[in-house]
């Protein structure tokens, strides 16, 4: 069942989340290695309750958002019974590597955050009910790691695109402004954000 609480935005959401009924949960930060031994930085929370499996819910922070984007929800719905974590996706934040748009890594990543969620909390993780989701860049590598890990059994994609070259080069026009902000945001602070070369290399040959 999906919880019935308002999204992050709304009045009074953080307070309706923390007095939510439900499940005692635990928490804690975690830094997970990915395949080529990049490290990504993320947070947990779980239901306590002994002898039982809970579906599993994995989150990735939207384009220039840290990697505490979602914690009001997963908080919420931990307590509804739910084995969550977000995690920053590689380059952002206070996870290593280079941002890549979706690239194979983030790929590798999130599975690799799937590995991590079934061997650390493999008391309460169900690995036959594991969602993965996230709002705009979120969304993008939700999808794209449902494509290739068959674990993932639902997808919550908010506000993501299923081609962002296509988005960017609709109807065979250049979208000069939004390409221009997504290459610039991905480099303004190198303590925040680190883009990979292909990134500009790939929007160049793009407008040209």
């Amino acid at each position: 069942p999906v919880p019935s609480a308002a999204g992050p935005g709304a009045p009074g959401y953080a307070s309706a989340a923390a007095s939510a009924p439900g499940y005692a949960t635990v928490s804690g930060t975690h830094r997970i290695r990915s395949y080529d031994g990049v490290e990504l930085q993320a947070y947990s929370v779980r239901p306590v309750a002994l002898g039982k499996k809970f579906p599993v819910l994995v989150f990735v922070n939207s384009w220039m958002c840290q990697g505490n984007e979602y914690t009001n929800v997963i908080d919420a719905w931990a307590k509804k019974g739910y084995v969550c974590l977000q995690y920053a996706a590689r380059g952002w934040y206070l996870s290593g590597g280079k941002v890549d748009v979706g690239g194979p890594d983030n790929t590798r990543d999130a599975t690799a955050v799937i590995d991590f969620m079934l061997r650390e909390f493999k008391e309460q993780a169900d690995p036959h009910a594991i969602a993965v989701g996230g709002v705009s860049y979120g969304a993008v590598v939700a999808q794209l790691v449902a494509a290739h890990d068959s674990r993932v059994r639902v997808v919550l994609a908010l506000s993501g695109c299923s081609d962002a070259l296509a988005d960017l080069y609709w109807h065979h026009s250049v979208a000069l402004i939004w390409g221009e902000l997504l290459v610039w945001s991905a480099k303004i602070d190198p303590l925040d954000a680190r883009e990979a070369p292909s990134v500009s290399a790939i929007w160049h040959d793009l407008r040209n």
